[in-house]
């Protein structure tokens, strides 16, 4: 439960880290403490790409493979997009 931490814990995260994405569906329980982590790195990191996907459930892209769907979802050409754009 990451986003309960204090902000002191995210000092120097640049450091560690480049980028970091933060993605979350917007149909799914958890989005409430996904928004939470999301703001809190968007404080301690300049460069936190946060995309919250309408309608998505939490593991949209696991799901997605998993049940063989032919079109990907947003959300996974979104994730892949942005791990090309960096590997």
């Amino acid at each position: 439960m990451p986003y309960i931490a204090d902000e002191n814990w995210f000092r120097d995260l640049e450091t560690k880290v480049e980028d970091i994405f933060v993605w979350g569906g917007g149909g799914e329980v958890l989005i409430d403490s996904i928004d939470a982590i999301a703001k809190k790195l968007k404080q301690a990191h300049p460069n936190v790409d946060y995309v919250v996907e309408p309608g998505a459930c939490h593991e949209d892209f696991i799901i997605e493979k998993l049940l063989g769907y032919k079109h990907k979802p947003q959300g996974t050409k979104l994730i892949e997009s942005w791990l090309g754009q960096r590997l």
